[in-house]
């Protein structure tokens, strides 16, 4: 029922077409975005030591990782005069982190489960080549969770909430943020399913962005970002004639698993 692990890898995770993509996006009278053409790929060696235990429908994981980066993605902010900025992406020269990631799946009672996964890292990252001069590091913390609970076995009823913590940039970093969400699914037949999901139900999710350089001082804040507080009710039917999974729920910014 246990495990104990120790691995080496290393990665090559190259940029997204979007990342690329050298034409200016315009977001608002002050705000722009574009790729960069010229992004190097982005190249991780990552060392973990990791312990497991599954029992039954009940699992823990537990992995303590040091990870090391060059040519790390990373936004880069651009004032281009008159109030308006450009913000675009760029390699960082390194960044290292180190952490203990926890997770934990599981059954409270014969119908109430329970998914929660959690990190607590330490992250340095060094952008002198950026001419952001000085190592900066920060100790942070972020998680998920999901209770799920079958009422009936035609009804089902998930509520999830997300956390991030503190997260470094090349300029400054992302302040803390969360979310909860909540969703209720009915079986009408084997093929046909009402779902309705609430996210972010306390208004609580933002993306908060603060800069602090020599030459800029700035703080960004979009509320409604990845879609803000918002209830959707619709009906899911599956076609064919197998068995298929039932329908799971989709939030933009705390996904729960479904």
């Amino acid at each position: 029922t246990q495990q104990l692990s120790a691995s080496f890898s290393t990665r090559v995770q190259r940029p997204r077409p979007e990342d690329l993509n050298p034409y200016v996006i315009y977001l608002d009278p002050f705000n722009r975005r574009s790729g960069n053409p010229f992004l190097e790929p982005e190249r991780t060696q990552s060392f973990e030591a990791g312990w497991q235990m599954r029992d039954g429908q009940t699992y823990y994981l537990a992995t303590l990782y040091y990870r090391q980066t060059s040519d790390a993605f990373t936004d880069v902010v651009i004032d281009q005069g008159g109030g308006v900025f450009l913000t675009t992406r760029d390699n960082l020269g390194r960044s290292r982190n180190a952490g203990l990631e926890l997770v934990a799946n599981g059954k409270l009672t014969p119908t109430l489960a329970y998914n929660v996964s959690g990190n607590i890292y330490w992250a340095e990252i060094d952008a002198a080549n950026l001419g952001v001069g000085g190592t900066r590091s920060l100790t942070s913390a972020g998680g998920r969770a999901s209770l799920n609970w079958q009422v009936t076995p035609n009804d089902f009823v998930q509520i999830n909430g997300m956390i991030m913590g503190e997260r470094l940039q090349a300029q400054g970093l992302r302040e803390a943020t969360g979310m909860l969400n909540l969703g209720y699914r009915r079986k009408l037949s084997d093929n046909l399913f009402l779902v309705f999901t609430a996210q972010d139900v306390l208004e609580s999710f933002e993306d908060t962005v603060v800069i602090d350089t020599p030459t800029l001082q700035d703080r960004i804040q979009r509320r409604d970002w990845r879609g803000g507080r918002a209830f959707y009710l619709g009906f899911t039917y599956n076609f064919g004639g197998r068995r298929q999974r039932e329908p799971g729920f989709e939030f933009e910014g705390g996904q729960g698993p479904g």
